[in-house]
């Protein structure tokens, strides 16, 4: 209880500014237009604000150019955007900023401003206050993909309990993120730390961020346009929204199985997408794992299936059999179980080969808003594994 304590105080808080109704505070967008990409090199899509009041806040830009196209839904993307702006909304006293960080899980939201640069462009940011003490933050892609591990078991199992301590947190207070992924997740150094407390021989605070697509559970859901590589959309979603061509209205249990997804990259220390520089983009990376087009065809034509049925099913089904058999050599067999138990979160049993080959569509689960208690659950297996042994992962 002590370990959760912070998070539950966090979560009242939040409810409790609903509840009163406080107004999320707006910013004038001239205040936040000095800011550089985490990543100028390859763009993350958070940006570093620059000077003025704000200076060292993080961008999280909306886009809701999809919404506008329709004056109808101007005013359900500003709703939605002052929600989660109060939701996570920074305390004060005065003109004193109280920082109310749930334990290590969450950012403070300093408010958000509407940015058009035109006509055409209608974006929202949310500015995003970091803790204090902190650098610069990085994205979870961008730590995946710079060199070698050096940290030890146990701050990888401290890292997925953050992480996955995040995702309770914004199930419980009524969120659907749509969009977790490596990218999603902002993670803080300490600023006086020295070699021996930084990246690759530690492993910083997780922060879940990104909510361009996220959105209230209660709220109506819209088909949001997904700007990535075409492979990362089938990777982290979960198969029933690209099985068909059907909008369907995405659930929290939709973000269990991202999240399963991401765990797998955590605990192998491997990312399932890298940067190609020709492109000039993320794109998926089969060194390790092949989940290409041209893989699934084979094995559809192998059980006399057309080529081009959808991948999706069989995508969860290899995903599965990969995390059974890399995990527990790493992070052991109970690791291994609740990241497989995210990925068939909803179903009653494990898929077979030929049940993935086969199946179309999901006819089976219903929305019975269990993903806090399932998320709860994950917490307090991930928190009873115990490395007795200590040591780095040397190249």
């Amino acid at each position: 209880m002590k370990e959760c304590l912070d998070d539950v105080l966090f979560v009242a808080s939040c409810r409790r500014r609903l509840e009163e109704g406080l107004p999320a505070h707006r910013i004038d967008a001239s205040e936040i237009d000095t800011y550089v990409d985490l990543d100028p090199a390859r763009p993350t899509g958070f940006y570093m604000i620059g000077k003025g009041r704000y200076m060292g806040c993080v961008i999280n830009r909306r886009d809701v150019n999809h919404l506008y196209r329709k004056d109808t839904l101007v005013e359900k993307a500003v709703t939605e955007t002052e929600y989660i702006a109060r939701l996570f909304a920074e305390e004060r006293s005065g003109t004193a900023i109280i920082q109310t960080f749930a334990g290590s899980a969450m950012l403070s939201c300093c408010g958000w401003a509407k940015v058009s640069a035109d006509f055409y462009s209608n974006e929202h940011d949310l500015v995003l206050r970091p803790p204090s003490g902190m650098r610069q933050p990085r994205t979870l892609r961008m730590l995946l993909l710079e060199g070698e591990p050096r940290h030890s078991l146990d701050d990888r199992l401290r890292f997925a309990i953050q992480l996955s301590t995040s995702v309770l947190i914004v199930h419980s207070l009524g969120i659907v993120h749509k969009d977790i992924r490596p990218d999603s997740v902002l993670v803080f150094e300490p600023l006086m730390g020295d070699e021996g407390d930084l990246f690759p021989m530690k492993l910083g605070t997780p922060y879940l961020a990104n909510f361009d697509r996220a959105r209230p559970d209660s709220a109506d859901t819209t088909i949001t346009p997904f700007k990535y590589s075409h492979y990362m959309r089938v990777a982290y979603t979960h198969p029933v929204h690209t099985t068909t061509t059907e909008h369907i209205r995405y659930h929290m249990r939709d973000d269990v199985y991202s999240l399963g997804v991401v765990l797998i990259e955590v605990a192998l220390w491997k990312s399932l997408f890298s940067w190609k520089e020709r492109r000039e983009c993320y794109d998926a990376d089969f060194s390790w794992f092949d989940f290409s087009t041209d893989k699934y065809k084979r094995m559809f034509l192998e059980m006399g299936q057309p080529e081009y049925r959808n991948r999706g099913w069989l995508m969860r089904w290899d995903l599965i059999r990969l995390a059974e058999k890399e995990i527990p050599p790493v992070m052991g067999s109970k690791f291994k179980d609740v990241v497989v138990s995210c990925l068939m979160f909803g179903e009653k049993s494990k898929p077979t080969f030929n049940e993935s080959v086969m199946k179309i569509t999901d006819t089976e689960y219903e929305n019975k808003n269990e993903s806090v208690a399932f998320v709860r659950d994950v917490l307090s297996r991930l928190r009873s594994l115990n490395f007795s042994y200590r040591f780095l992962l040397l190249p």
